[in-house]
């Protein structure tokens, strides 16, 4: 429900650090988005929601599922932010040219579920 993802949204805004960007997907129950712009406000967190993979240029042809274009689109915007730290040459959560790593890291990794079972031989 709606109240249950503002509590969690309340929790995760835990993670936050002063100064430090906040990327996140656009949630679902709006109280939890606002709940999330509240707390970074409070703790002067820039906050950045990011796009969906379709507005991207040139998004990766092979994602099916929204969950994993949510997070698809997250894990890009992560990895932009981190490269340019130091350089701050790009807007962030602006949707933007995916470079050929970026397809590639994207096309080589695995999406299981949040639930998925690893099995392992005893110990």
């Amino acid at each position: 429900s709606g109240i249950n993802a503002e509590y969690g949204a309340w929790e995760k805004s835990g993670i936050m650090k002063p100064g430090v960007p906040l990327f996140t997907i656009p949630q679902v129950y709006p109280g939890a988005q606002e709940t999330v712009r509240i707390e970074a406000q409070k703790m002067g967190v820039p906050l950045f929601v990011v796009p969906s993979l379709e507005e991207y240029p040139n998004p990766p042809s092979h994602i099916s599922s929204d969950t994993w274009s949510d997070n698809v689109s997250l894990a890009l915007q992560l990895c932009r932010n981190w490269e340019n730290q130091s350089t701050k040459s790009h807007p962030v959560a602006n949707p933007f040219h995916l470079p050929h790593n970026y397809h590639y890291g994207v096309s080589g990794c695995q999406w299981p579920g949040r639930n998925h079972i690893v099995e392992r031989g005893s110990f």
